[in-house]
C-alpha cells in the first residue's frame, strides 16, 4: 500500500518516440541534419558515448549515429554497483538510497511492499547490517515510505485510519541502529495531507505536504505556501504530479535565496524534467529536447524523455529510455556531457518495460534485475 515513488519512475513505463529526426539513427541511415551536427561513435566505451550522443551547441540539431549504447558500469565503474535482490535468510531487497559512497541503505520487505526492516548494505564487502524493525500499525493505508537521513538519523512516514480520517506519522531511528519512534503525527482528511518528501536538517525533520507547504517540524516556514520540498534546501512549484508536466517548473533555495523560474515557449516544447537551475523540454510529440537554463539559453540535445515527469537528477542526470536498435533501453543520460549509460538489457516493442528508480535523496538510481539491483551513486560521477 506504499504510494507511488514521488518521482514517478519506479517500475514506471517510459514512451520514448523516435520518430522522424530520431535522436539515435540505425546503422546505415542518413538522417538529416545541419551541418557540423551530424556525430559518429568512437571505439572506446567513453568516447564512443560522448562522441554518439555528445550535446549539441545551441542552436543546431543533435544527430546521433549510435546503434549500441554502453554500459553505464563500463563508463562509470566507479558509480555502479550490484546489490543482491534478495537476502540469504529470505525478504526482498528495496533500496532506499545511499547513506554514502560505501553505504545503501535498504528495506526487507516480507510481502508486496510491506518493508519490516531497516538496513544497510557495504558495497565493498557485502556486509548487511540490521539497523531497526520498521513497526506496522494496524489499519496501515500507506506503508513505510520516502525515507531520508542526515544529522545521524533516518526518517520515513506511514498512515493509517484514525477517527477523523488518515493519521499520519513520521518516524526516526539512529543511523548507527536502535528502535523506530513517532517523531511527529498530523491528520489528514485525504492524501493532500500526506508528505510528498522528508528531508532531515539542522537537527529538526523538514517535509511537505500534498496540499503544499514546506514545515520544519509542526512549523509551516514563511513563504512556502504551494511549495513543495524538491531536495533539501531546494523546494518549489508545481509539485510532483503522477501525471501532466512542469514540476517543479519554479524553484528556489531556502538558504541563499537563489531562484530559477523556468522559460516557456512553444518551440523548447513542454516540460518534462526540472533540477535547480535548468529544464529538459520536449517538442514534436518527444522528437526533439532542448535544455533551457535559468537565463534564457538553450541547448539542442539528443536526448527524447517521454512518459511520467522526472527530476534532472543533481541537476544533471536523467533517467529514462533510449531506443537501441529498434529496441528501448533503460539509461542514465549526463546531460551536461551528453553522455548515456545503459542500465540493463533493451526490450522489445511489445515486452514489459519497467524504468530506473530515482530514489528522493536525489543521488541514488536503481534498477532491478531478475536477481540483482543495479545502483548508480551521481555522486560519484566527475
Amino acid at each position: 500500500m506504499r504510494e507511488l515513488p514521488k518521482w514517478a519512475l519506479a517500475a514506471a513505463a517510459v514512451a520514448v518516440v523516435a520518430g522522424g529526426g530520431a535522436w539515435l539513427s540505425q546503422p546505415g541511415a542518413q538522417p538529416s541534419a545541419q551541418p557540423g551536427a551530424q556525430l559518429s561513435a568512437q571505439s572506446s566505451a567513453q568516447q564512443g558515448a560522448q562522441a554518439g550522443m555528445q550535446a549539441a551547441r545551441p542552436g543546431s540539431q543533435a544527430v546521433a549515429r549510435v546503434a549500441v549504447i554502453p554500459e553505464a558500469q563500463q563508463l562509470w565503474p566507479r558509480a555502479v554497483h550490484r546489490v543482491p535482490r534478495t537476502l540469504p535468510e529470505g525478504g526482498q531487497v528495496v533500496p532506499r538510497l545511499l547513506l554514502d559512497s560505501s553505504t545503501l541503505l535498504f528495506t526487507a520487505e516480507s510481502s508486496f511492499e510491506r518493508a519490516d526492516a531497516l538496513l544497510t548494505y557495504d558495497l565493498a564487502s557485502g556486509r548487511v547490517t540490521k539497523l531497526a524493525d520498521i513497526p506496522v500499525p494496524d489499519g496501515s493505508t500507506v506503508f513505510a515510505s520516502d525515507f531520508a537521513a542526515g544529522d545521524g538519523e533516518v526518517v520515513w512516514w506511514t498512515a493509517r485510519k484514525g477517527r477523523d480520517g488518515s493519521l499520519v506519522e513520521i518516524w526516526r531511528v539512529p543511523v548507527s541502529g536502535g528502535t523506530a519512534e513517532v517523531a511527529l503525527s498530523m491528520t489528514a482528511g485525504d492524501r493532500s495531507g500526506h508528505p510528498t518528501a522528508l528531508a532531515v536538517a539542522d537537527k529538526e525533520i523538514v517535509y511537505s505536504l500534498g496540499a503544499g507547504g514546506v514545515y520544519r517540524g509542526t512549523r509551516l516556514v514563511p513563504g512556502t505556501e504551494g511549495q513543495y520540498l524538491l531536495n533539501w534546501p531546494w523546494i518549489g512549484s508545481p509539485g510532483p504530479r503522477p501525471h501532466g508536466d512542469g514540476s517543479f517548473a519554479s524553484v528556489r533555495n531556502l538558504r541563499t535565496g537563489q531562484a530559477r523560474t523556468a522559460a516557456t515557449s512553444a518551440a523548447a516544447g513542454k516540460i518534462v524534467a526540472c533540477g535547480f537551475t535548468k529544464c529538459l523540454h520536449a517538442a514534436g510529440q518527444g522528437r526533439s529536447s532542448t535544455l533551457v537554463a535559468a537565463d534564457g539559453s538553450t541547448t539542442h540535445l539528443p536526448i527524447v524523455a517521454g512518459g511520467v515527469p522526472r527530476r534532472l537528477l543533481k541537476d544533471r542526470f536523467l533517467a529514462t529510455a533510449a531506443p537501441e536498435d529498434g529496441r528501448r533501453r533503460p539509461v542514465i543520460w549526463d546531460v551536461d556531457r551528453g553522455v548515456a549509460g545503459a542500465l540493463g538489457p533493451a526490450k522489445g516493442p511489445a515486452e514489459p518495460f519497467e524504468g530506473a528508480w530515482a530514489m528522493p535523496d536525489g543521488r541514488t538510481v536503481g534498477f532491478k534485475l531478475d536477481k540483482e539491483w543495479v545502483i548508480v551513486d551521481l555522486e560519484a560521477i566527475s
